[in-house]
C-alpha cells in the first residue's frame, strides 16, 4: 500500500502547492481521496490517471473538491484517446452542498457514501465514519488485508474516532491549528493537540499530519503534535509513504 500526497494545504494552497488530495495505491487498486485545487496537475506528475479505479470525496468544501470538474476533463480525455474504457467510481457525500452531478454521469459511476463499509474494489475495502464539521463530512479507513490506512478528513474531535481508527498502520490527520486556536477550530477542525490525542488513543502505529494553513509554520505545528505523539511527521506534496 502506497500513499502519495498530491495536496496538503487548506483552505487555499501555499505558493506552488495544492489543497487536500491523496493518491492511495495497492498492488491492484488505485483511488484518489479528495481532489483539491491543483490535484489534477499533481496526479499527472506523480500518478497514472488511466489506472484510477475510484475517487472518494470526504465532503464538498472547495479545498477538497475544486479540481473535480478538471478531473472530469482529464477522464473524458482518457476515454477519447482510448486509454480507458471503464467509468471511474465516484463516491461522494449526499448533502445539500452537493453540486449537480448530471455532467459526471457519462464518465463516472456515481455512488453516495453511507456510514460503514462503502467501498470494495479489487483487494481494497473502505469504511466511512461521520465527522463533526460545517458540512456533512466523512473520515475513511481502507485496508488491503495487509495494511490499514486511516484519513480523518475535516472534523472536530470526536471520541468515536479513536475506536474507528484503532490500530491503523498510518493515520493521516488534519492539523489545522495550534492548541491556542481551539476556540476557532472547535467542532470543525483538529488542533495539534487533538490530532495527536486521537492518534495516541487509537494506538495508530504512525501519525502523519496534513491540512495546513499556509500562514502557519508547519514545523512549529509539528512540534506541538510531537509533545503527545513523538513520532509524528508532516506530509508535503510529492511525498510517498509505504
Amino acid at each position: 500500500m502506497r500513499l502519495t500526497v498530491l495536496g496538503c494545504w487548506a483552505p487555499f494552497p501555499a505558493p506552488g502547492g495544492a489543497t487536500s488530495s491523496y493518491l492511495l495505491e495497492t498492488e491492484k487498486a488505485t483511488i484518489l481521496i479528495d481532489a483539491g485545487s491543483g490535484a489534477v496537475a499533481n496526479l499527472l506528475k506523480w500518478g497514472q490517471p488511466e489506472k484510477l479505479d475510484a475517487v472518494v470525496l470526504s465532503h464538498w468544501h472547495e479545498d477538497h473538491t475544486a479540481d473535480l470538474p478538471i478531473l472530469r476533463y482529464l477522464v473524458r480525455s482518457l476515454f477519447f484517446t482510448g486509454k480507458r474504457t471503464e467509468k471511474v467510481k465516484l463516491f461522494y457525500p449526499e448533502s445539500p452542498e452537493r453540486p449537480d452531478m448530471s455532467k459526471y454521469q457519462e464518465f463516472f459511476e456515481l455512488i453516495p457514501i453511507k456510514e460503514g463499509e462503502f467501498l470494495d474494489i479489487k483487494e481494497l475495502k473502505g469504511w466511512a465514519v461521520t465527522n463533526s464539521h460545517q458540512a456533512l463530512s466523512y473520515g475513511f479507513k481502507f485496508t488491503n488485508g495487509v495494511k490499514t490506512f486511516g484519513y480523518t478528513g475535516d472534523t472536530g474531535y470526536l471520541p468515536k474516532h479513536a475506536e474507528f481508527f484503532y490500530g491503523v498502520d498510518l493515520l493521516l490527520a488534519e492539523c489545522t491549528g495550534f492548541k491556542k486556536d481551539s476556540s476557532y477550530t472547535q467542532n470543525n477542525h483538529l488542533t495539534t493537540e487533538e490530532c495527536a490525542l486521537l492518534a495516541k488513543n487509537a494506538k495508530a502505529k504512525n501519525l502523519a499530519v496534513t491540512h495546513f494553513w499556509p500562514f502557519y509554520d508547519v514545523l512549529m505545528l509539528l512540534d506541538e503534535v510531537r509533545e503527545i505523539y513523538p513520532g509524528a511527521f508532516a506530509v508535503r506534496e510529492g511525498m510517498s509513504i509505504v
